[in-house]
């Protein structure tokens, strides 16, 4: 009956600090850089312009999107440790930044200013929207992941939609 528990403890060296901060300057200039590219083919299609795949690989403004994402991640990650409703506000705050940057070409604090200003003015539909955004991406994820095909595209589009509408832009009619 004797059990043996073995600890193990890890020491990050100076080297491994920096593999860990290069890696994540990496993945936030991709996913700043994937971001930017899918939200102007979405703008695109709230223009009314002809979209092909093509429309959304090609970034916009990919410099002042990933400083945002940045920024954004950092206050959203700190505040999520400061007892997590913080965080939240962060989220709930700058969920325009990066559309508004891809949309108006804005600095990154323009387009977090920008998101704010938008949420402050409209704060109970944005709750709203958010939730509603959410809910597409969960019932997404119960069709078996499949169903994350439609859901992700379609929540994204609602994104941009709730965006232009709060922000007095204009959303093109669907051409059906």
């Amino acid at each position: 009956g004797d059990t043996l528990i073995e600890t193990t403890t890890s020491t990050l060296t100076g080297g491994g600090i920096a593999v860990l901060i290069l890696g994540a300057i990496i993945q936030i200039a991709v996913k700043g850089a994937i971001a930017s590219a899918g939200y102007g083919g979405l703008l695109d299609i709230a223009n009314g312009q002809s979209v092909s795949i093509g429309s959304f690989f090609r970034p916009r403004n990919i410099a002042a999107v990933v400083v945002a994402v940045l920024i954004v991640d950092i206050l959203t990650a700190v505040g999520l440790v400061l007892c997590i409703i913080p965080g939240l506000a962060v989220m709930l705050f700058a969920w325009f930044t990066t559309v508004a940057i891809v949309d108006r070409n804005l600095s990154p604090i323009d387009g977090i200013r920008a998101s704010i200003d938008i949420v402050k003015a409209n704060f109970g539909q944005v709750l709203l929207a958010s939730l509603t955004f959410i809910a597409l991406i969960i019932v997404g994820a119960l069709l078996c992941g499949v169903g994350l095909l439609v859901a992700v595209p379609v929540a994204y589009l609602f994104l941009v939609y709730t965006y232009r509408v709060l922000s007095g832009g204009s959303v093109a009619p669907a051409n059906v």
